[in-house]
């Protein structure tokens, strides 16, 4: 498209595959060629499967070496603003957009961080997948507890799992035990669980999970059976997949930044590094915020968060490592604990969660602070 006017210099359609890719390649030389070009500008929308390969490919060429390219990512809301109502592709309002010069900042990753994402992303997925499992175990128990115990006052099923969820994060929830989930529900809620019950009961399930055949007809003993093996295939599979993420990040340097942290681990760390990349991506901290989700006024650290809404298209993997990082140095570092507890006394409803999120916000400045300057974390130097 021309810069001055909505003629098109070139159209085409292309197949979304690495041949697809070379041919654009070589469209651009041959214009590069034909006209006087100092930089490129590569426009893609935002699609998962496609969000980095064909632009990181372009930038990358040796062809291309010589000119200044950058890489725009272009959500499909940003898509909409240009849309007319014609018949024109996506690629021509994607063009519209560049050439308006309204494009928001690049956020397209950089290909050394792409093999730890996948794994980050995979274990962050399977870590809801097991909290599923586990949620469903324990409420499915509680059913077959319930039915021969003798115990008055029995806390709720529903009750057992609102306190977890409320009070742990998935990652917490992932690493307990059911044993040690129900002991940790019987110490924090009104009530009692029968625990020597649901002990017995453990026993049982453990044992027909390892001879399931025709001869239980218990259809209840069958579920109980299959969510004790799948959260054991899950814990198998986690601790393989940690391995590989630890051997992927010890080659990055914004590691040791984020270990210094207190209570922030190399899980925490992969899954920040991998979703953030070079912090240089961003302009400032705020955008760092906007990306993981993280509602509220980017200005102040005493925002007003009675509205949950949040934006749209937005990464909620750095999200979940976020919050889960900050839950961490909430327990292992006195500022954070004591600016966790101001904003509780603050918030006028969801307190927990109000303050949490600031905390999360008050986070990510200080590591926007860190990876920028190349620096550990020195609890000396809080202010």
């Amino acid at each position: 498209m021309s810069p001055d006017s909505d003629d098109f210099i070139f159209q085409d359609s292309f197949s979304s595959n690495l041949n697809g890719v070379d041919q654009v390649k070589d469209q651009i030389i041959n214009l590069c060629s034909t006209k006087t070009i100092d930089s490129i500008i590569v426009g893609q929308e935002f699609i998962r499967f496609y969000q980095f390969s064909p632009a990181v490919i372009l930038q990358n060429s040796t062809e291309l070496s010589d000119y200044e390219i950058e890489l725009v990512r272009v959500n499909s809301n940003e898509i909409i603003k240009f849309n007319d109502g014609g018949s024109r592709s996506d690629a021509y309002y994607i063009a519209e957009l560049l050439k308006s010069d309204g494009h928001s900042e690049n956020v397209l990753q950089n290909e050394k961080y792409l093999a730890l994402q996948r794994l980050t992303r995979l274990r962050c997925d399977l870590v809801f997948s097991m909290v599923r499992a586990k949620k469903c175990f324990i409420n499915d128990l509680f059913y077959k507890v319930n039915q021969s115990s003798e115990t008055d006052d029995l806390m709720s099923n529903s009750r057992i799992i609102a306190i977890i969820t409320e009070d742990l994060t998935s990652e917490g929830i992932m690493k307990m035990s059911i044993d040690e989930l129900l002991s940790y529900a019987n110490n924090h809620g009104e009530g009692s669980i029968d625990l020597k019950n649901f002990a017995r009961s453990i026993k049982d399930v453990k044992h027909h999970a390892y001879v399931l055949d025709q001869s239980n007809n218990n259809s209840l003993d069958i579920v109980l059976s299959v969510y004790y093996k799948a959260i054991r295939t899950y814990q198998k599979t986690l601790r393989e997949l940690d391995d590989s993420i630890e051997h992927i990040l010890n080659s990055l340097f914004e590691v040791d930044i984020l270990k210094s942290l207190p209570g922030v681990d190399y899980v925490y760390a992969a899954g920040i590094i991998a979703e953030t990349g070079n912090v240089e991506r961003f302009d400032k901290e705020s955008q760092i915020a906007s990306y993981a989700k993280l509602g509220g006024n980017n200005r102040s650290s005493s925002v007003n968060l009675d509205s949950t809404s949040r934006p749209h298209s937005r990464d909620m993997y750095l999200h979940q490592y976020l919050v889960e990082a900050t839950n961490q140095l909430i327990v292992h570092d006195q500022m954070f604990a004591d600016y966790f507890e101001r904003q509780k006394q603050k918030a006028l409803t969801n307190p927990r969660r109000r303050a949490l999120t600031l905390a999360t916000r008050k986070f990510v400045r200080v590591l926007d602070y860190l990876l920028r300057e190349h620096q550990t974390f020195d609890p000396s130097k809080q202010g």
